[in-house]
């Protein structure tokens, strides 16, 4: 899943500084001073969005809980 999240980013021109592939993806912003992220999973939305910005990449499997 990382090589294809890593290719479909390149291809569409996106820069990131860091992408993490983690549980605790709320902790490690924070340890890594991250002003925003961009997340798919609605739990990790929600436990870094208390702590900075998080916005939400759209699809359709996450939909149901907008």
């Amino acid at each position: 899943m990382q090589a294809i999240v890593k290719q479909w980013l390149q291809q569409n021109h996106v820069n990131y500084d860091n992408i993490i592939f983690s549980k605790n993806k709320a902790e490690i912003c924070k340890q890594m001073s991250i002003n925003i992220m961009i997340e798919d999973k609605p739990e990790n939305i929600l436990s870094i969005s208390r702590g900075i910005p998080a916005i939400c990449y759209d699809h359709p499997y996450n939909e149901k809980n907008k």
